[in-house]
């Protein structure tokens, strides 16, 4: 028999007290005083004996409960059959998107469960589940069987995590383990693209053994996916259209899918999309008429998809805002612009109101200001015109630019905002040779409906340059014609030429309208309206409480479901006070799909689409990672808490408390203390009745 804590006997003198109790000689308590002696015989003065013990029983009952409780304390337990924990391990089980592929993740999880069932009484497991954030399934401390039970019931996730973290949250749960020999077990696919992540981190894995057991393949897997649906409205005359643009992700797969797209509840598209011999990554696109006060969801999916090994993301999820009127402050001479922005040709979309420099008021209200200012730079001369424009974009307001002169008072105003003119005035036709085609100003312009961007020809330009700017257009001549600043707080666009006919013939092209449409609904945009969310992702948004109505004080997030008619409703929680705010912060639902978010099931405050990520469809593996050798420290690196760790057999604390010894113990002390009790009453009533 050994003790888990054997100081604790040091209890045992303890004894001391009920031995103290029985020896001591007591006063006697009915004592007569007397004035004189001489009435009392002479009596030989008795000799003093050895003191004794006068209630034996009494005295061993307190002996036998104290060393009962003593005993049970210091936690005893026998070696031969209490388990010795020599082996501590942490198993990782991917539960990411990708591990759906191929019921990779059905096969892992019963391997796991095999592992956990077999493992001998000397081994302690703890499970970590890798999702979104890597957590603790199962701890040390946790009994075998529910262990089992819990890791049992999980299920794959649409989500993507990383690798690095989970083997951090392994790595601290050794550093608490008792065994001996430590080793962390991860199953899981090995995604090249996880295992390359964060290869950079320093080392952090300390005298652990990793083994991967998961179902690592060999060979990457076909795979049909679809990702990063981006949708937009923009303008041609009286129609509302939407640009979508998504990408095709294909892998190993030669037989055409069939792509369908579907916008509030009509199919817009349904065609086959050739593959073969074509790059990975297909960008495909469409465009639609809807309407524009509506919010706009839908959803492409791909119908016909063989040989696909992962069908969890063959859909994506879209959503757009309804359009909201912007309001425009212009200051410009060009007749062009003031006609492509009257009220009968951008009525819903923008109400321009038309500055008079001399009673510009730079000092106006912040809710007086427009949402964009267009601003013709001859205005910049003018001091009021200069302010105005520095608290536009100093509040996050957008300004467009448009370089009609220079002045030495025009190039001081250019250099603080990051532009430097390089040169005089150029006069020299040329037409566009390079614009940004990702930029969502220039997306819409791919298929040509909207204009050739090509054909406008720029007859005179001032030549800029900026370290703090992207360039967006290019001329034949090689310089920029259109730029975008990156210091300012709004968005700042920089035409380096005019709206006039002797600048430019664009004002005449199909093209000018929709684009300057286009132009403003970005500059105005200097904080995007978040739509695409990732699974498992962290949703916040404030709202100002002087916009809820009374009883507004809860929010319920409804997901649409598969056949786009029914909503289910996922969540309901309440708003955290902050102030004179209220916040809306919740945990984005596993599954993909739209999700509303209303305040008492009424008030729509926002839609969310919800869709894996892209890197979880790339089905190539590395069963042999470098990372590992990254993240482990070398051998002769340890700590002092390492290098002075006992070579000796540890017992887990939760093994002695199982042994029935330590109760029995417990329950015979206490027992024993309730006979003391008995007995001292009796005796105390039996010296009572004999003193009467």
């Amino acid at each position: 028999m050994s003790f888990f804590y054997p100081i604790l006997w040091l209890g045992a003198l303890g004894i001391g007290v009920p031995i103290w109790l029985h020896l001591r000689r007591k006063t006697p308590k009915s004592l007569v005083h007397f004035s004189a002696l001489r009435f009392l015989e002479d009596l030989p003065e008795p000799r003093q004996g050895h003191a004794q013990i006068r209630e034996p029983l009494l005295f061993a009952l307190r002996v036998l409960a104290l060393l009962s409780l003593v005993a049970a304390f210091a936690w005893p337990f026998f070696r031969e059959s209490a388990p010795v924990v020599t082996a501590s391990r942490v198993h990782i089980l991917d539960a990411t998107l990708s591990q759906q592929a191929g019921e990779g993740f059905a096969a892992d999880r019963d391997a796991l469960v095999d592992a956990l069932r077999d493992a001998g009484d000397n081994t302690q497991d703890a499970v970590v589940l890798l999702d979104a954030r890597p957590r603790v399934v199962a701890g040390f401390g946790e009994d075998p069987s529910e262990a089992l039970r819990l890791v049992r019931t999980l299920e794959p996730s649409h989500q993507r995590g990383s690798y690095l973290e989970a083997f951090r949250l392994a790595a601290t749960l050794l550093e608490q383990s008792l065994g001996s020999e430590r080793q962390i077990l991860l199953y899981g696919d090995h995604q090249a693209n996880q295992w390359s992540e964060h290869t950079a981190s320093p080392p952090f894995l300390r005298d652990v053994e990793v083994i991967l057991a998961g179902t690592a393949a060999g060979d990457p897997q076909p795979n049909l996916a679809l990702h990063e649906p981006r949708a937009r409205y923009f303008f041609l005359g009286d129609k509302t259209l939407v640009d979508l643009t998504f990408d095709l992700h294909h892998q190993g797969v030669r037989e055409p899918p069939r792509v369908v797209l579907q916008a509030n509840g009509l199919e817009v598209f349904n065609d086959q999309v050739l593959v073969e011999g074509r790059p990975p990554r297909l960008a495909l696109s469409a465009q639609w008429e809807t309407d524009p006060d509506l919010w706009l969801e839908g959803r492409v999916t791909l119908a016909e998809s063989r040989g696909d090994a992962l069908g969890a993301d063959d859909s994506s999820y879209f959503t757009v805002p309804p359009v909201r009127e912007g309001r425009l402050a212009l200051l410009a001479r060009s007749p062009f612009l003031r006609a492509a922005l009257a009220p009968e040709v951008m009525r819903g979309r923008w109400q321009t109101e038309l500055l008079n420099p001399v009673d510009v008021d730079p000092d106006a209200p912040l809710a007086e200001l427009a949402d964009v200012l267009l601003v013709e730079v001859s205005y910049v001369q003018s001091q009021r015109v200069r302010d105005l424009l520095l608290r536009y974009l100093n509040n996050e307001r957008g300004v467009i630019l448009l370089l009609d002169r220079v002045t030495p008072l025009v190039k001081g105003f250019l250099r603080e905002l990051g532009f430097e003119v390089v040169g005089e005035p150029r006069a020299q036709s040329q037409p566009f040779r390079y614009f940004n085609v990702y930029h969502p100003i220039f997306r819409p312009f791919a298929q040509g409906e909207l204009g050739d961007l090509m054909q406008v020809l720029v007859h005179e330009h001032v030549p800029l340059r900026s370290r703090k700017a992207l360039p967006l257009i290019y001329g034949a001549a090689g310089g920029g014609l259109l730029a975008e600043g990156l210091k300012t707080k709004g968005r700042l666009l920089v035409f380096t030429f005019g709206f006039h006919l002797e600048a430019t013939d664009w004002p005449i092209k199909p093209s000018f309208i929709p684009f300057l449409d286009l132009t403003l609904q970005h500059v105005r945009g200097a904080t995007e309206l978040q739509t695409s969310w990732e699974p498992g992702e962290l949703y916040s948004m404030t709202l100002e409480k002087d916009t809820m109505t009374t009883g507004q004080d809860f929010a319920v997030v409804h997901r649409r479901g598969e056949d786009g008619r029914a909503d289910e409703e996922v969540l309901r929680l309440d708003l955290e006070e902050n102030g004179d705010e209220r916040t809306l912060r919740f945990r984005i639902s596993d599954r993909p799909g739209i999700y509303t978010v209303s305040l008492n099931g009424e008030t729509l405050i926002q839609k969310l689409a919800v869709n894996p990520a892209p890197e979880e469809s790339s089905l190539v593996y590395d069963p042999t990672p470098d990372a590992l050798n990254a993240w482990t420290l070398p051998g002769d690196v340890q700590t002092e808490a390492q290098d002075s760790r006992p070579e000796m057999e540890i017992v887990a604390l939760s093994e002695v408390l199982l042994q029935k010894i330590w109760w029995w113990l417990l329950l015979a002390g206490l027992v024993i203390l309730s006979l003391e009790s008995a007995l001292l009453a009796r005796s105390t009533l039996l010296a009572r009745r004999s003193s009467q």
